[in-house]
C-alpha cells in the first residue's frame, strides 16, 4: 500500500462506517414496524411477522459485528497515520495533513480557516503529502526491519 492509499483508505472506511450506521437505523425502524404489526394481526400474520423480525435481528447483529470490525480498523489506521504525521518535520504540513485526512476538512475550508488562498492550500497540501510519503516509507521500512 502506498502512503496516499493509506490516507484514502481511511476516508473510504469512514464512508463505509456511516453507510452501515444508516442501514442499522433503517433496520431498527423496520423492526419496530414489524413488531407493531405482529400485535395487531392474525396468528399466521404473527408467525410471518416473527420470522421477518428474526431475520431483521440477525441482520442487525451482523451489521453490529461489521461496525465493530470497521471501527477497529479505523482506530488502527488513525493510530498509524497519526504516528507517521508526527514524523513529518514541517508543522504547517502536519496541521494541513491532520485537517484534511483525519478531520476530513475540504481543502477549500482549510484555506478559509488558515487564511490562505485555495491555490496556495492545494500547493501546500501537495507538498505535505510528499512529506507524508517520505515519512510513510521511512516508517514502513523501520517496521519491516523490526518485524
Amino acid at each position: 500500500m502506498t502512503a496516499l492509499q493509506s490516507l484514502e483508505e481511511l476516508r473510504h472506511l469512514e464512508k463505509e462506517l456511516n453507510a452501515l450506521k444508516e442501514y442499522r437505523c433503517h433496520l431498527t425502524g423496520s423492526m419496530t414496524t414489524v413488531s407493531s404489526y405482529a400485535h395487531n394481526g392474525t396468528q399466521p400474520d404473527r408467525m410471518r411477522s416473527n420470522e421477518a423480525e428474526n431475520s431483521r435481528l440477525d441482520r442487525y447483529a451482523e451489521t453490529g459485528r461489521r461496525l465493530d470490525a470497521i471501527i477497529d480498523k479505523i482506530d488502527r489506521q488513525h493510530a498509524q497515520i497519526l504516528e507517521i504525521i508526527a514524523e513529518v518535520e514541517d508543522s504547517q504540513a502536519r496541521t494541513i495533513l491532520l485537517m484534511r485526512y483525519l478531520e476530513g476538512i475540504t481543502a477549500e475550508s482549510i484555506a478559509d480557516q488558515l487564511n490562505y488562498s485555495r491555490s496556495q492550500i492545494f500547493r501546500l497540501l501537495k507538498n505535505a503529502v510528499k512529506m507524508y510519503e517520505e515519512a510513510y516509507n521511512k516508517h514502513m521500512t523501520c517496521t519491516e526491519v523490526t518485524a
